[in-house]
Formats: C-alpha cells, sequence, structure tokens
C-alpha cells in the first residue's frame, strides 16, 4: 500500500541519516586519535599533517551530507504529508461517484424492468405461449445488460488499478532519483 512505501522511503532515508552520522563519529575519533599521535611526535611530520587536513576536510564532507541528507528528508516528509492529503481527498472522490454510479444503475435497472414488463404484455396478448417466451426473452436480456454493466465496471476498475501502479512506480523512481539511487 502507499502507507506501507511512504514508511519504507522514510526507513531508507532514515538508515542513510544513520550510517552517516556513525561515519562522521567514526572520523571524528579517527581525527582525535591521530592528532593524540601528533602531540606525542614530532609535530613537523609532513605526512602526518597532510592526513590529519584531509581526515579534517572528509569530516567537513560528512557533516555536509548529513546536512543535505535532513533537508531532504524534510522535503520527503512534507511531500508524504501533502500526498496522503490528496489521497484522502481522491477516496472521497471515488466514494461518491460510486454512490452516484450505484444510484444510476439502479434507476436504469428499475426503468429496463418496466421496458421489459411492456414488452411481456404486448407480446404475449392472449397468448400465454407467447407470454412465457416473452417473459423468458425480457429475463435474458435483463440478464444481458447486466452482466455487460459488470463486465464494464471490471474494465473500469482494473483500468484505474493499472494507472494507480503506473504513478506509484513513477513515484517510487523519483524518489530514488532523487536520492541518488
Amino acid at each position: 500500500s502507499e502507507e506501507s512505501r511512504a514508511a519504507l522511503a522514510r526507513d531508507d532515508v532514515a538508515a542513510l541519516l544513520l550510517d552517516a552520522q556513525e561515519r562522521l563519529a567514526a572520523q571524528g575519533r579517527q581525527l582525535a586519535e591521530q592528532q593524540d599521535m601528533l602531540a606525542a611526535r614530532d609535530p613537523s611530520r609532513q605526512a602526518e599533517g597532510d592526513e590529519l587536513r584531509r581526515l579534517r576536510r572528509e569530516v567537513e564532507e560528512w557533516r555536509s551530507r548529513d546536512q543535505e541528507a535532513a533537508r531532504r528528508w524534510g522535503e520527503l516528509q512534507e511531500t508524504l504529508a501533502a500526498q496522503m492529503t490528496r489521497i484522502e481527498e481522491l477516496e472521497g472522490l471515488l466514494e461518491r461517484q460510486r454512490y452516484a454510479a450505484e444510484e444510476e444503475a439502479a434507476g436504469r435497472d428499475t426503468e429496463q424492468r418496466a421496458l421489459n414488463q411492456r414488452l411481456v404484455e404486448a407480446a404475449g396478448a392472449g397468448d400465454p405461449g407467447k407470454l412465457e417466451a416473452a417473459t423468458l426473452l425480457a429475463d435474458q436480456i435483463t440478464e444481458q445488460e447486466r452482466a455487460m454493466r459488470l463486465q464494464k465496471d471490471h474494465a473500469l476498475q482494473m483500468e484505474a488499478r493499472m494507472e494507480e501502479l503506473r504513478r506509484e512506480n513513477q513515484a517510487l523512481r523519483d524518489a530514488l532519483a532523487g536520492l541518488g539511487l
């Protein structure tokens, strides 16, 4: 469902944030160890100074990445909230449309039964065999129309589901592209 995908996306971003924070902490510890080693040794060693500068740049890079990930996480949370609101609106609209369609179908069924009854009465005037044949034909017409309506409804539902899956797929692709994956 949409909610579980959103939870997975949040979990993935949260895992990235935690990983970046852990690496940042490890780099900080490594930097502190390097500083301790330098203080204990001859401070003129060029290689150790270069390594220290490299580690400081790396720590800054990780801090920058951490801030960027936190910013993106906030944006994703805002987008998720907006999408959840839109989903609720669309579900309400869908429910109202479904109710209207059911009401319309019930009205058509009532009208069809009345037309079939008139057909039966007109066709069977005075002849019981014709009346029975007309009744059977009217029932078959009603059932055929109901089956066609159900088939059409099913096709519309499948089309809507396919469109929903297309949009979901595109949203996931966009989210992954936004994460740089």
